[in-house]
């Protein structure tokens, strides 16, 4: 669970463990908007996997979430190997990234 101001103070968003941003008026108490960002933390598998999507995206959530400098878009990451930027106004996925972490020396001289 996280919150982050925008940065000119208008407008608030919440972080859940269920993968949901919610957006908040905090100075009238009301919510402006969400995103159902669960669907986002997982990886597609094929049909006849024994592990599926929906049951490997189980404890999978944002844990941390900032605004751009403009104010215009979220970045929120956390429990999964993705980092996601999403469009505060149209609450829409921008661009997914998904972190790896490489253990490889071959590259290192």
């Amino acid at each position: 669970l996280d919150v982050a101001f925008r940065p000119d103070g208008k407008e608030l968003a919440v972080v859940s463990l269920d993968g949901q941003i919610t957006f908040w008026d905090h100075q009238n108490a009301v919510q402006t908007g969400s995103i159902e960002g669960r669907h986002d933390l997982q990886m597609g598998r094929k049909e006849l996997d024994k592990i599926t999507a929906k049951q490997a995206a189980k404890g999978r959530s944002f844990s941390t979430v900032c605004y751009s400098a403009d104010g215009l878009s979220v970045l929120a990451g956390g429990h999964s190997k993705f980092v996601c930027i999403y469009n505060v106004k149209e609450q829409l996925l921008v661009k997914k990234f998904e972190i790896s972490c490489n253990h490889s020396l071959d590259a290192m001289e």
